[in-house]
């Protein structure tokens, strides 16, 4: 990890960062508040400078609730440093509103127009 890395989160970016050391605190953090914390790589592709992963990290929070993410992180890597870090992470939603629902809810798309929404899948 370069010492000036650079974390962009492009679906959070008032939690962009530069630095290692926040890197270390936020996994200290981590692995604080989730102990049995484990790191599953679903997939991997490197193109050029550029390290795609999918992940699921799951565990059990100190206060019992389960913790279950996915999603994915691009890295950009010089040298033998990760000098940037796009990370798309994301709690499971294990129940919700389906896709249609979803979808409407995300767009304000009024239902009296139902056919701009796929149906299949809701």
């Amino acid at each position: 990890m370069a010492l000036d890395y650079q974390s962009e989160p492009p679906n959070h970016p008032d939690r962009a960062f530069r630095g290692r050391a926040q890197v270390e605190k936020n996994w200290s953090a981590m692995f604080e508040e989730i102990p049995d914390f484990v790191m599953e790589l679903v997939d991997l592709v490197v193109n050029d400078n550029q390290v795609w992963t999918e992940w699921h990290w799951s565990g059990t929070r100190n206060d019992g609730a389960p913790f279950n993410w996915r999603g994915v992180t691009i890295f950009t890597v010089e040298g033998n440093e990760i000098t940037a870090g796009r990370l798309y992470m994301e709690p499971v939603e294990e129940v919700g509103p389906g896709s249609t629902r979803s979808i409407q809810n995300r767009l304000s798309v009024s239902w009296r127009n139902p056919s701009r929404i796929e149906k299949s899948g809701s």
